[in-house]
């Protein structure tokens, strides 16, 4: 339990807490690197999964706690409510985390509530086909928007976006806290240049994977493709339906050592994303890899998130040759001063975050 004597901060966190298995899902990376921000306060995390009889409180690291009940307990809910009430703040990790009303009260009843949007849930379900989702979160969301205290958000791209559709309350205070993982980048780039092309990533609709493997099959013969997914055979497949032969090129999921030997054998990486609001206010993982790991992006739509009006440096998609090596040197260490930006950014939003809960 927390160190007697000591007054901490207390937060009651809606998100079960992260496991290793969760390391490849971008939700739980999120949740992770808030709770490394939040590591001096004390957490406790809501898991459903737990005993349908009774629930229980079990320590996960230092001063983070986990709930462990069943929503059908009703011990295990006013457990929770209590919990609420005692803390100091409230954090909602994404609006799919309001979706229910006993959630939705426990965000009116907290003494500071603080929503972390992650993205934007009512156009990505509308994207997905989901339109009575689509209308329903999007009533979640103007709850939240209009009930918190603060609003964090991993781009200003975001931050734009539900001002303009919701406004915000003047008292609401906004943190702009990218995806960034702080990680030691060489003094200067030192491998060697290729035309070699990657992929790391999901086969989500709105990755665009049928365009991509359209362009793989257009330059293949020129250049060598290797894509690090999930579901390895799902990918293969998909190219066999679409072109009668096997991927040319190298496709298997990867673990975080493995992504990096792979990163260093490439020079250039996919991030294709059509020009929708969900790619507009999005800060996507694998391009800040990208840009750490010394890969120039190759868009078809390059004003994703925040990256632009920051000044990264990319290649079309349809351009007809790569740059040569000196140029793509040029591009990469333009890159890197980007990256200095997010990171600024992202220690920023750190401090801010803190400050405001």
């Amino acid at each position: 339990m927390p160190e007697i004597g000591k007054r901490h901060s207390t937060y009651l966190i809606n998100s079960r807490y992260p496991t290793t298995s969760d390391a490849k899902d971008g939700y739980f990376q999120r949740v992770k690197a808030v709770d490394d921000i939040l590591n001096d306060a004390v957490r406790y995390y809501v898991n459903y999964g737990g005993n349908v009889f009774y629930p229980s409180i079990r320590r996960m690291r230092k001063n983070a706690f986990e709930i462990r009940t069943s929503k059908f307990n009703p011990l295990g809910l006013l457990l929770i409510l209590y919990v609420t009430l005692s803390t100091d703040a409230v954090y909602f990790h994404s609006i799919l985390r309001l979706r229910s009303v006993f959630h939705r009260t426990l965000f009116l009843l907290a003494r500071c509530r603080v929503i972390d949007l992650h993205g934007a849930v009512p156009e990505e379900l509308l994207l997905l086909g989901d339109v009575t989702g689509s209308v329903k979160f999007e009533k979640i969301e103007k709850f939240a928007i209009n009930r918190s205290d603060v609003i964090v958000s991993v781009t200003n791209a975001m931050i734009e976006h539900i001002r303009n559709k919701h406004g915000i309350s003047v008292r609401t205070e906004s943190v702009e806290l990218p995806i960034y993982i702080p990680c030691p980048v060489a003094s200067r780039i030192t491998k060697d240049f290729s035309k070699n092309i990657i992929y790391c990533g999901g086969l989500q609709k709105w990755q665009q994977v049928e365009k991509m493997l359209g362009y793989v099959h257009r330059h293949h013969s020129r250049y060598r493709f290797t894509f690090l997914v999930p579901d390895p055979d799902e990918l293969m497949g998909m190219y066999r339906s679409f072109y009668g032969e096997d991927f040319p090129g190298l496709v298997e999921s990867a673990d975080s050592h493995a992504v990096k030997a792979h990163y260093r054998d490439n020079s250039f990486g996919l991030v294709l994303r059509e020009d929708i609001v969900v790619n507009r206010v999005a800060c996507p993982t694998k391009l800040s890899e990208y840009l750490q790991n010394d890969i120039v992006p190759i868009v078809d739509f390059e004003e994703v998130g925040d990256f632009k009006r920051l000044g990264y440096r990319y290649v079309r998609y349809d351009s007809a040759e790569f740059p040569d090596e000196e140029a793509w040197r040029k591009m990469a260490e333009e890159n890197r001063v980007v990256l200095g930006k997010l990171g600024d950014t992202y220690l920023a939003g750190v401090d801010a975050l803190r400050k405001a809960i």
